[in-house]
């Protein structure tokens, strides 16, 4: 076989065998659909868990990545702060777990002008001085352990009171 007949040979071994793209020199595309759209950044972060993205639905990658850009927005002090609340998540029984779960599922859910006007009055009560707040706490648990009977009697004495 001559030279020029061997190399014709390898050029077809070549192109029958590997990609068109790999043969001349250019990156295979990613073994993940999507993947070349990330930032370098997110696509390394994204093939030291291969296996896991792999598993993640489109709406699953998605969210991670808001969720990671979301995290690397944040400043030093956020993300401990972050990683303080995580802690102290872990360290929560399982039902208090789930109460703190469905209770922030049930804040999702609210309409946000709703969130807004709660986001609102809990800065209101963080700018009350800390002697208010404990004497509306105090008052808030003696009405809590009153019964029907006895609350009603209080609010007829401070309404009679009031005339």
């Amino acid at each position: 076989m001559t030279r020029r007949g061997l190399q014709a040979l390898l050029v077809l071994v070549v192109l029958t065998l590997g990609d068109l793209d790999v043969v001349w020199g250019q990156t295979p595309p990613p073994a993940v659909q999507g993947l070349d759209q990330l930032s370098p950044e997110e696509r390394a972060l994204a093939e030291r868990n291969l296996e896991r993205w792999k598993r993640l639905t489109p709406e699953e990658r998605q969210r991670a990545l808001e969720n990671y850009r979301h995290w690397k927005s944040m400043t030093p002090e956020e993300r401990e702060a972050a990683r303080q609340n995580y802690r102290r998540f872990r360290q929560l029984t399982p039902d208090q777990r789930a109460q703190v779960l469905k209770d922030f599922q049930h804040w999702n859910e609210l309409p946000k002008e709703r969130q807004q006007e709660l986001q609102k009055a809990y800065e209101r009560w963080q700018r009350l001085p800390q002697e208010r707040r404990d004497r509306l706490q105090q008052r808030l648990g003696q009405w809590e352990s009153m019964t029907l009977r006895s609350a009603s009697a209080c609010c007829a004495t401070r309404s009679a009171g009031a005339r």
